[in-house]
């Protein structure tokens, strides 16, 4: 299976060797920076990207020879089912499983943005409605929004997991990567402009839940790695100029301590290489809490004052 040969190289093999990893949103962000760390580490990669030039992209990035392509809109299930076809026709069946694959707060985010930001200049009453318009435009673009996020953070990977489901060997590892507010949706309050995120991620762990023993009797391992707001991500350096200019509409600590993308791709690693035995003992999906920079957790109470250090009135 892997393609690790150096013929000047004697001495213990790579640490992910003759281990085939399929990363769904591999192209860009959290996907590539655990694609990068594996082919390192000795493993094949299926990188998935939604385009072939965004494969292309990320391939010359990589520079190694064990990549291959794994080219599917998620917004489109019938792309999604034709490229797991050929992955089966090839006999590319992965041992690994990365769900990195998301519609994020992009789509809402942006069109609002500057809208956010004219706030600065307003006074009085004008600010006030101001900031009503945004929040309904919010409303209106999540409610709009919301079919092609659920597709994406949830139905194709459905998709996915049961088209590949039959081939899947034993130890596989199906590792989703989520959100803190995605994980503990209906325990902890949402910002509007997360909503249709945190609730169709959160569709997806509900289905992990309910299909992951019959995968554990498989000898098939489903976790979940859910992450603060990663600091190195557009997503979050907007938020933090939105809160150093409008602090009563992004409230931020000021000893905010948040993760990186690297954070989130060394737990992921860390699942990887663990004994999956280990799972047979944790609650199903097993659930890690990347909180701030360091090691994960295992559990994270809705409560814990951490989940308030980024406060959004959006």
């Amino acid at each position: 299976m892997s393609t690790f040969n150096h013929p000047e190289y004697n001495g213990p093999l790579p640490l992910l060797y003759n281990r085939r990893l399929l990363i769904t949103g591999g192209s860009h962000g959290t996907g590539f920076a655990i694609g990068e760390n594996a082919v390192l580490l000795g493993a094949d990669v299926i990188l998935g990207s939604r385009t072939g030039n965004s494969f292309d992209k990320a391939d010359n990035r990589m520079q190694m020879d064990n990549v291959c392509p794994f080219i599917a809109d998620f917004k489109n299930p019938k792309e999604v089912k034709k490229a797991i076809r050929w992955l089966v026709k090839n006999d590319l069946i992965p041992t690994d499983i990365i769900l990195s694959a998301a519609a994020g707060l992009d789509v809402i985010l942006n069109p609002v943005g500057r809208k956010v930001v004219r706030l600065a200049k307003m006074q009085g009453e004008g600010r006030a409605s101001g900031l009503v318009e945004i929040q309904e435009e919010i409303r209106k673009r999540i409610e709009a929004n919301y079919p092609t996020t659920l597709q994406i953070n949830s139905e194709s990977n459905k998709t996915l997991i049961e088209e590949l489901g039959p081939y899947l060997g034993a130890n596989t590892r199906i590792i989703f990567l989520s959100s803190l507010p995605s994980d503990l949706y209906g325990e902890v309050k949402t910002p509007n402009i997360y909503e249709g995120v945190a609730r169709s991620k959160h569709d997806f762990i509900r289905y992990l839940s309910w299909k992951g023993p019959e995968l554990a009797r498989r000898q098939i391992y489903s976790a979940v790695v859910s992450g603060n707001l990663l600091l190195d991500t557009v997503t979050a350096q907007t938020l933090i100029k939105l809160g150093k200019m409008l602090p009563d509409v992004v409230a931020i600590s000021p000893n905010l301590n948040l993760p990186t993308t690297k954070d989130m791709a060394v737990e992921v690693e860390r699942i990887l290489l663990d004994d999956p035995r280990f799972y047979r003992f944790r609650r199903v999906p097993y659930r890690r809490y990347v909180i701030g920079p360091g090691p994960a957790e295992d559990y994270l109470s809705p409560k814990d004052p951490r989940l308030n250090q980024i406060i959004i009135n959006l």
